[in-house]
């Protein structure tokens, strides 16, 4: 596991920069406003429109070969009290995730995730909630909050703070990215990974 500015850029520039995304000054703009107002990269790209939400979740959901959720799909998004039972908020937030519909039949939990995902995150929702089939959706940082303080803490206007292109709210624990946990191998393969990708449907 690694923590720390460093590795986080390094792996929001690996997968949004080598794929045409976001340049480096668009980069350098959103890292200056974080050291200045605090947030994460990716939501001070989206809010100043320097790059698309669009954009941004397909290049994600490329790397990690997994589906992406736009925010305005996730505003009107319900998550099941259960879940909610099952996963409490502290956990849901260390691990950037909100939990979406548990098929009980076939055993099967599906979550969104903020972008970058956290190290492992997959293997540890299995452990957590006792089962073997995860699938882990991704979303913008500031939708995957919203969803969480109006899922969690009953804030029912939560998704009036995200925006048109995606930026949002932050978590109300932790003003981390979750790719702060991201670990040594994810941040070297979105370094060096620029060929070879899936196309994730809209």
């Amino acid at each position: 596991m690694v923590s720390g500015s460093t590795e986080t850029e390094a792996l929001i520039a690996g997968v949004l920069v080598t794929r045409g995304v976001a340049t480096s000054e668009a980069l350098a703009t959103a890292r200056e406003r974080v050291a200045a107002e605090g947030g994460s990269v990716i939501d001070l790209l989206l809010r100043l429109n320097l790059v698309r939400e669009i954009d941004v979740l397909r290049a994600f959901a490329e790397f990690y070969g997994t589906r992406f959720v736009r925010a305005e799909t996730l505003r009107s998004a319900q998550v099941d009290a259960e879940l909610i039972q099952r996963i409490d908020a502290q956990r849901a937030e260390d691990l950037g995730i909100c939990p979406l519909r548990f098929d009980a039949v076939n055993g099967e939990l599906t979550v969104v995730s903020s972008i970058p995902q956290a190290a492992q995150v997959a293997s540890e929702l299995r452990t957590l909630v006792g089962i073997r089939g995860v699938h882990v959706f991704v979303a913008t940082p500031g939708a995957v909050a919203a969803l969480l303080r109006r899922s969690y803490f009953g804030e029912v206007d939560a998704f009036s703070l995200v925006t048109a292109n995606g930026a949002g709210p932050t978590l109300r624990g932790d003003t981390r990215s979750p790719a702060e946990t991201m670990d040594d191998d994810e941040i070297q393969a979105a370094k060096t990974s620029t060929s070879g990708l899936r196309t994730i449907a809209d």
